[in-house]
């Protein structure tokens, strides 16, 4: 139900336009946003690849003593943890390097910005193709789900008015996330030094 409030609360945020209330955000704030959406992403992606070596690495796979003395199987996949660190850094380092383009004396202008503006999506497309391709016989984690298991809809019918309104506040505190979230990150795109020759449409992206 949280879900279904939000989206309705960014669907009335974009028929009346709110977004033009981002004029009152000053640079600070943008600055401060993308701060804190830089070491949220950076801090993530950490953590997992500190999980991945606790899941797959730190076991002595060889040692012969401990087979015997315990019962439980253990994932001993270092493989899995050192496919994860070369693709997170390589991804990084191919951006990096993509990204400086725009000032290297190879190619010619188009090709250079071209690669510049979309150094991180070249980046992740070439590394996947890498991790998917060249390493197709290490298996990744994946999300499975048993046949048995059965989908259900959510009973909204047996919902009272007081999990309506703990709902409703939440989603609305959901879009509010959502609307400064997008609105800040277009902002920063479209600032002046990027010289983009698209149009504002901040609604249109709510929506």
């Amino acid at each position: 139900m949280v879900g279904i409030w939000n989206s309705l609360f960014l669907l009335l945020y974009s028929l009346f336009d709110l977004s033009q209330l981002m004029h009152y955000c000053t640079r600070s704030t943008e600055e401060i946003f993308a701060t804190f959406i830089f070491f949220a992403f950076t801090i993530d992606s950490i953590k997992e690849c500190m999980t991945s070596f606790r899941q797959h690495y730190h076991y002595n796979c060889s040692n012969r003593i401990i087979h015997q003395t315990i019962d439980d199987t253990y994932d001993c996949a270092p493989e899995k943890s050192i496919l994860f660190l070369l693709l997170m850094f390589g991804t990084l380092a191919l951006a990096l390097m993509l990204y400086q383009f725009s000032t290297s004396p190879y190619l010619n202008q188009f090709l250079r910005i071209t690669l510049a503006d979309y150094s991180l999506p070249i980046s992740a497309i070439i590394f996947a193709a890498i991790g998917s391709i060249l390493f197709e016989h290490i298996e990744p984690d994946s999300f499975k789900v048993s046949e048995d298991y059965k989908w259900r809809i959510a009973g909204f019918q047996s919902l009272n008015i007081e999990s309506l309104a703990l709902s409703l506040v939440l989603g609305f505190a959901l879009s509010m996330l959502f609307f400064i979230d997008q609105n800040v990150s277009s902002a920063l795109v479209s600032a002046p030094a990027n010289r983009l020759k698209k149009g504002d449409a901040y609604h249109w992206d709510l929506l």
